[in-house]
């Protein structure tokens, strides 16, 4: 199995605090917010450059994980309607609301989603 390394950059998300997750192979290894604060690039690079892996930093936003949050809780076709219905009046949507109370187990589904 060949090991994977992501940082997971949650910055754009309000209610992250301006946070980044480090996964190997899909497990959770560390938190960075603007209340724990810790040098996790450097420590993602070190263990990548002494893997000799490379670390995939994977951007996620508010409207990712909006959509993973609504599928879990089956209300995916409530925030399309409510997209269609923004975007037919010329309003930006707001994600920030859909996101309260996510966790790791949804940002890895953003990881899976994304990377594939």
């Amino acid at each position: 199995m060949k090991t994977v390394i992501v940082l997971a950059d949650q910055t754009s998300i309000v209610a992250s605090f301006c946070g980044k997750s480090l996964f190997i192979n899909q497990e959770h290894i560390l938190d960075t917010d603007e209340i724990n604060i810790h040098p996790i690039e450097e420590i993602a690079n070190n263990i990548a450059s002494s893997l000799g892996v490379d670390l995939t930093i994977v951007d996620i936003s508010e409207r990712d994980i909006a959509f993973v949050m609504v599928a879990e809780n089956n209300k995916l076709e409530e925030l399309k309607d409510l997209i269609e219905g923004a975007s037919d009046s010329g309003e930006e949507m707001e994600f920030g609301e859909w996101c309260d109370g996510y966790n790791n187990t949804h940002v890895l589904k953003v990881i899976d989603a994304k990377l594939g």
